[in-house]
Parts: structure tokens; sequence; C-alpha cells
């Protein structure tokens, strides 16, 4: 069973997303389905590359907000 865990009353399971582009460019978002739909992804592919089950996805690199992120151009 799956815990949850909550951080000033927010799931870990809908933290917000960043994404580098191959042509690295950053987005933010905090669903990874509706973006993976405007960037022709795979939303599945984009919560395993932030989760750091694979690297990237179609060029992509994704992770967690809360995480470092320097080498990007930002594009919100």
């Amino acid at each position: 069973m799956k815990k949850h865990y909550y951080i000033i009353g927010k799931s870990l399971w809908h933290s917000e997303i960043y994404g580098v582009s191959p042509d690295n460019m950053y987005f933010e978002f905090d669903n990874a389905s509706e973006f993976a739909r405007k960037h022709n992804l795979n939303g599945n592919n984009v919560r395993q590359v932030a989760n750091g089950q694979k690297k990237t996805h179609k060029g992509w690199r994704f992770g967690f907000v809360s995480e470092k992120c320097t080498d990007y151009q930002k594009h919100k």
C-alpha cells in the first residue's frame, strides 16, 4: 500500500513539475497529462522521468520544482 505524504496540505503526488525541452527551454506545470498532450509526449513517461525511473522522454528532462535545475532558459 502506497503512503501519501503531504507538504503544507499538498500531496506529493500532485507536486509541481518542471520540464526542460530538447532545445533547453524550461517549463513548470502541475498536470503531467495535460502538458504531455500539448507537447506530443506521453504523460506516464513524463511522470516516470520526474520520479527518476527514466532519464529522459523524447529528449525532454523532468523533475520536481523543489529540485534544482539551472541549465535552461525559463519559459512559463
